[in-house]
Protein backbone atom coordinates (compact mmCIF):
# COMPACT_ATOMS: atom_id res chain seq x y z
CA UNK A 1 0.00 0.00 0.00
CA UNK A 2 1.10 3.44 -1.00
CA UNK A 3 1.55 6.60 0.80
CA UNK A 4 -1.95 7.90 -1.12
CA UNK A 5 -3.90 4.84 -0.45
CA UNK A 6 -3.31 4.71 2.97
CA UNK A 7 -3.87 8.29 3.29
CA UNK A 8 -7.43 8.02 1.28
CA UNK A 9 -8.16 5.12 3.79
CA UNK A 10 -7.45 6.75 6.62
CA UNK A 11 -9.72 10.11 5.13
CA UNK A 12 -12.55 7.68 4.70
CA UNK A 13 -12.44 6.18 8.17
CA UNK A 14 -12.34 9.37 9.80
CA UNK A 15 -15.64 10.27 7.64
CA UNK A 16 -16.93 7.12 8.65
CA UNK A 17 -16.37 7.45 11.91
CA UNK A 18 -17.34 11.22 12.80
CA UNK A 19 -20.85 10.15 10.57
CA UNK A 20 -21.10 7.10 12.59
CA UNK A 21 -21.07 9.70 15.52
CA UNK A 22 -23.83 12.07 14.58
CA UNK A 23 -26.07 9.21 13.11
CA UNK A 24 -25.52 7.86 17.24
CA UNK A 25 -26.30 11.18 18.62
CA UNK A 26 -29.08 11.80 16.19
CA UNK A 27 -30.40 8.01 17.69
CA UNK A 28 -29.83 8.92 21.36
CA UNK A 29 -32.02 12.12 21.07
CA UNK A 30 -34.58 10.99 19.05
CA UNK A 31 -35.17 7.88 22.19
CA UNK A 32 -34.95 10.07 24.48
CA UNK A 33 -37.48 12.42 22.65
CA UNK A 34 -35.60 15.56 22.51
CA UNK A 35 -34.75 15.77 18.96
CA UNK A 36 -35.04 19.19 17.36
CA UNK A 37 -33.54 19.10 14.15
CA UNK A 38 -33.13 22.61 13.90
CA UNK A 39 -31.77 22.83 17.16
CA UNK A 40 -29.39 20.03 16.53
CA UNK A 41 -28.15 21.00 13.44
CA UNK A 42 -27.61 24.87 14.45
CA UNK A 43 -25.07 23.82 16.54
CA UNK A 44 -21.50 24.70 14.54
CA UNK A 45 -19.62 21.87 16.04
CA UNK A 46 -22.23 19.38 14.52
CA UNK A 47 -22.11 21.21 10.89
CA UNK A 48 -18.31 21.81 10.85
CA UNK A 49 -17.75 17.86 11.79
CA UNK A 50 -20.44 16.98 9.01
CA UNK A 51 -18.42 19.48 6.65
CA UNK A 52 -15.41 18.20 7.40
CA UNK A 53 -16.71 15.01 6.68
CA UNK A 54 -17.67 15.55 3.57
CA UNK A 55 -14.23 17.09 2.60
CA UNK A 56 -12.49 14.19 3.78
CA UNK A 57 -15.28 11.75 1.63
CA UNK A 58 -14.01 14.19 -1.44
CA UNK A 59 -10.46 13.89 -0.77
CA UNK A 60 -10.51 10.03 -0.11
CA UNK A 61 -12.89 9.06 -3.47
CA UNK A 62 -10.30 11.64 -5.25
CA UNK A 63 -7.03 10.08 -4.23
CA UNK A 64 -6.00 8.67 -7.61
CA UNK A 65 -6.13 12.32 -9.81
CA UNK A 66 -4.11 14.41 -7.45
Amino acid sequence: MDGRSAQALVRATSAGLVLLAIVVQVMTAIAAGSFDPTRFFAFFTVLSNLFGAALFLVLALRWRSA
